[in-house]
């Protein structure tokens, strides 16, 4: 998916990709919401890339399931108000999201310095997220632009 997006055959460090227009929905309030959002992203990749790992991923986890929580019930309440249709998918979804943060947050209370296991959980999820946002939040986006909502 990276290789596609950077348009190279090498995905490289994960923590030095930035939110761009490739990432943007077109939506206003929901590309500020999934710009913080990928801050939070790149802030726990860069914890795990500058070995900063027992000091800082912790706290970047914590903050990033409550932004994570926040965001979805911002992007679900958004959704009904414009009445659209996919949105049991969507919320499917988020509670996918949401599982694979919630193990990541447990794997760190129970295994703590276990770095590789966790850094693997950390890089699933960072991929996860900017996968739905590539995909499913694209097509909310579609659709409110081609139902002429935004």
């Amino acid at each position: 998916m990276f290789c596609r997006i950077y348009e190279t055959d090498c995905v490289g460090n994960l923590s030095y990709i930035n939110f761009d227009e490739k990432f943007q929905v077109g939506i206003k309030e929901i590309d500020e919401q999934l710009k913080l959002i990928f801050d939070q992203i790149q802030l726990m990749l860069k914890s795990i890339n500058t070995g900063k790992w027992s000091t800082e991923i912790f706290k970047t986890i914590r903050i990033m399931g409550d932004y994570v929580n926040y965001y979805f019930k911002f992007e679900e309440d958004y959704m009904y108000k414009k009445n659209y249709p996919a949105v049991t998918f969507h919320i499917q979804q988020h509670k996918r999201l949401k599982t694979v943060l919630t193990d990541i947050t447990d794997r760190l209370k129970e295994q703590g310095g276990n770095f590789s296991y966790i850094s693997e959980l950390t890089l699933k999820f960072a991929q996860e997220i900017i996968s739905h946002i590539l995909t499913i939040d694209k097509a909310l986006g579609e659709f409110l632009s081609r139902d002429g909502q935004i």
